[in-house]
């Protein structure tokens, strides 16, 4: 009896580096085998009996394609996190306050200085809400009239006042401006 069957030694490789390809050859050819053993990460799994230069190679192949397919995403997902991030300082260093409204003007993101100027505590409190509805009924028809003019493809834009979450009046000079498509 071996030290360790290939489950366990498996088990091992993943805790040392999961990203490490393995094609576990056996000598069962069980199907609860097979899926614990691709369960616990295994590329493939090849009983013995139907081993052939053919079929490793195959296995090979596919450990290999699997492996920069990995490699790929996970530098996809740093490239991602490094423009987030990058988008996010931007934001965070600009001292107006920058709010992204959806086609039906619903306030999807807002800078931290927005947050600060208008008294946002906690974001998720006034995402997805009616930016209009932010506005007093005496300003909100310039709001709509710019929010009209920025889904034409226009800038919109009017000075008005709106206060902020705690009550403190505040007046704004508010330009839409529609985001266009990288093209």
């Amino acid at each position: 009896f071996p030290l360790h069957d290939g489950l366990s030694v498996l088990r091992d490789i993943r805790d040392i580096d999961a990203s490490i390809p393995v094609v576990v050859l056996t000598g069962h050819d069980e199907a609860r085998l097979a899926v614990e053993l691709m369960k616990a990460g295994a590329v493939d799994y090849i009983p013995k009996a139907t081993l052939s230069p053919q079929r490793l190679s195959q296995s090979i192949r596919h450990a290999q394609r699997l492996r920069a397919s990995e490699f790929a995403t996970r530098a996809a997902q740093e490239a991602l996190r490094v423009s987030e991030e990058f988008n996010r300082r931007i934001l965070d260093s600009i001292v107006d306050c920058i709010k992204v409204l959806d086609l039906e003007g619903r306030v999807v993101s807002m800078s931290a200085t927005g947050q600060r100027m208008f008294g946002v505590d906690d974001f998720a409190n006034i995402r997805g809400s009616s930016w209009l509805a932010l506005w007093p009924p005496e300003h909100r028809p310039k709001a709509e009239a710019a929010l009209t003019e920025a889904r034409a493809g226009a800038m919109g834009q009017f000075v008005g006042s709106c206060p902020t979450l705690d009550g403190k009046p505040v007046w704004w000079d508010v330009r839409l401006t529609p985001m266009r498509r990288s093209e």
